[in-house]
């Protein structure tokens, strides 16, 4: 969980930035939210990695078994 108020206004337009499949570090505390879920509450937040490609569709999956084979990091 990351909000403006606990990391700070640069590191909020970071998290502005990020789209899906971007690497990230966080640095926080780990807890359970309200309804019980398992999280961590974000104190820092570190960009690592951009991504070049964006993943594939959730529904649909990869139908190409050469692709499937360099993306076994997505399945």
């Amino acid at each position: 969980m990351i909000g403006k108020s606990q990391v700070g206004e640069p590191q909020w337009a970071v998290a502005q930035c990020l789209d899906l499949g971007d690497i990230i570090g966080v640095d926080g505390q780990l807890g359970r939210t309200k309804t019980g879920e398992l999280t961590i509450f974000v104190a820092a937040l570190h960009f690592l990695s951009k991504s070049l490609e964006t993943p594939p569709e959730k529904h649909k999956g990869l139908t190409d078994p050469e692709l499937r084979q360099r993306c076994a990091i997505w399945i």
